[in-house]
């Protein structure tokens, strides 16, 4: 077993650093599992072991995960960012659905925002949400980020006031990954790349992050065909070439104050 990646483009992958497994031979007393240079096996030959069981949750090939939260606690799949200290979500079964509390911890910061996700495992993926404000909602935003760490990540932000969807908007965090922050300073300040306003009275909308190696795209509906917001946006500010780091990029969904 050994650590890897799986490049879009020469330097670039935002999946996080993975575990791969290949055979490995002895050459003048040194394990060897790939000539140099050579790009690691998509598949290999299988030893003739056993046959076992398929995993309940694949993590390899083209995945799917789709969770309409009717189940009482959270699939293990959903993580979030540091240690939380106190309980911000709550699933209702009742509902199908997962409530967020809007908290003045942000994405930006180096605080446990509200914010639930699941790892980016593709190069190419698709990932949507559906977001619904409560009536007694007031004055905050909501919606689905894809997240590297607090200073490289995107963000479709929803304005919510009284119940009401109001504005849409793509953020860009700072480019930096607060190091001065961490030593006291002022966290990075995000920047809105494009906006657009909702339609009057909307109280509901469906957010889709769709990537393709190094382009990344949003898109919105309130109703018939998604919407592109903005233009195409580039995937390599999330990568671990630019953004540092091993862990990947995350895809969830956030609230805040």
């Amino acid at each position: 077993m050994f650590l890897a990646c799986q490049p879009y483009q020469a330097g670039f992958y935002n999946t996080g650093r993975q575990t791969f497994m290949l055979p490995v031979t002895w050459t003048d007393g040194w394990p060897v599992i790939l000539p140099p240079n050579t790009p690691v096996p998509l598949t290999v030959k299988k030893p003739n072991l056993p046959a076992g069981k398929a995993p309940a949750v694949p993590s390899t090939g083209n995945i799917h995960f789709t969770d309409n939260f009717d189940s009482d606690t959270l699939d293990f799949r959903w993580i979030g960012l540091r240690a939380p200290v106190s309980k911000w979500y709550v699933i209702s079964k009742t509902d199908k659905a997962l409530y967020l509390e809007p908290r003045s911890e942000l994405l930006s910061g180096q605080g446990n925002p509200s914010y639930l996700a699941v790892r980016q495992q593709n190069n190419d993926f698709a990932c949507t949400v559906t977001l619904k404000a409560q009536p007694e909602t007031m004055n905050c935003i909501a919606g689905l980020a894809a997240f590297q760490n607090e200073g490289h990540y995107y963000a479709m932000n929803v304005k919510i006031d009284s119940g009401r969807l109001t504005e849409i908007a793509v953020e860009q965090s700072a480019g930096t990954a607060g190091r001065g922050f961490r030593q006291g300073g002022q966290p990075p300040q995000p920047k809105i790349l494009t906006s657009q306003m909702l339609p009057d009275k909307t109280v509901s909308v469906d957010l889709k992050i769709e990537g393709q190696g190094p382009t990344i795209r949003f898109f919105y509906k309130t109703g018939g065909e998604f919407i592109p917001l903005g233009q195409d946006f580039q995937a390599s500010f999330l990568s671990t070439e630019t953004a540092g780091g091993f862990q990947g990029v995350t895809l969830g969904m956030f609230a805040h104050k």
